[in-house]
């Protein structure tokens, strides 16, 4: 139960944890309250999710042909182990202790309905200055031409402080009209307080280049954290499924029959 106080207290404090159109105090303390919000489960289940197929190159990428969501973040920011732990396959993104091993544009289909877009990450991946321009050249042309994709997810680091990198991704997705949400990572890997400290510095930086993400997220991967948030907000950039029609009952002339 959240008191008026607290509530009141939540309000005042909203822009500093990233929550933004919000219509009421009440909407507000039911979001932010300690009631584990990350801990509620996904409406979506995902059945099937397997590898489509990995791209060198733009002009290589499939058909555009479902609604595509797309992450990418610095090299080492834990984007494979957070794949894995939404689509719940611990293998479907290959994981490794060495930055940048994403080194193509992967494609996963997820339930025949839509496709989850892994992205070769910047930022200190151990490959040449040739090859990272190469990422970049091809990165940027699927972020802004694929007709398809939906909405991007700008990985952060939640240990560390604001990176300059970061934030120069972020504003050339703005400046490019790319939808965008943050996804805080690795929240279990240093304290709560760590963590809302270094959100909330990297938010601060975001109202100072007037940078405004659709939706901010807390992840992750060893605790689930933000799986269900993440899937709810996906399944509601989706097409509705269509109801299933009801069948037209057989007309009944046996009465006509009658003498």
């Amino acid at each position: 139960m959240v008191s008026s106080a607290q509530k009141t207290g939540l309000h005042d404090n909203a822009a500093s944890l990233g929550v933004n159109s919000l219509r009421s105090k009440k909407d507000l303390a039911t979001r932010l309250a300690p009631s584990a919000e990350w801990l509620k489960p996904s409406v979506m289940k995902i059945k099937t999710a397997r590898f489509q197929t990995s791209v060198a190159a733009y002009d290589e990428c499939p058909k555009a042909s479902r609604p595509e969501f797309a992450f990418v973040g610095r090299s080492n920011v834990g984007k494979s182990s957070l794949i894995n732990m939404l689509t719940n396959k611990k293998e479907l993104a290959k994981t490794s202790g060495v930055p940048g091993k994403t080194q193509q544009i992967n494609f996963f289909d997820i339930d025949a309905r839509w496709h989850l877009v892994d992205l070769p990450g910047y930022g200190f991946a151990k490959v040449s200055k040739a090859q990272q321009e190469q990422f970049n050249i091809h990165v940027s042309a699927y972020l802004t031409q694929r007709e398809t994709l939906n909405q991007v997810f700008a990985l952060v680091d939640s240990r560390i402080e604001p990176q300059k990198n970061d934030y120069e991704f972020i504003a050339w997705l703005e400046e490019c009209e790319v939808p965008y949400s943050i996804v805080f990572t690795k929240t279990d890997k240093s304290s709560e307080g760590q963590v809302q400290h270094h959100i909330g510095l990297f938010q601060e930086g975001l109202k100072e280049r007037n940078l405004e993400p659709t939706m901010t997220f807390k992840c992750s991967a060893k605790t689930d954290r933000g799986r269900g948030p993440i899937l709810n907000f996906i399944e509601g950039k989706l097409p509705k499924k269509p109801k299933a029609s009801k069948s037209v009952p057989t007309m009944n002339l046996s009465w006509m029959k009658k003498k």
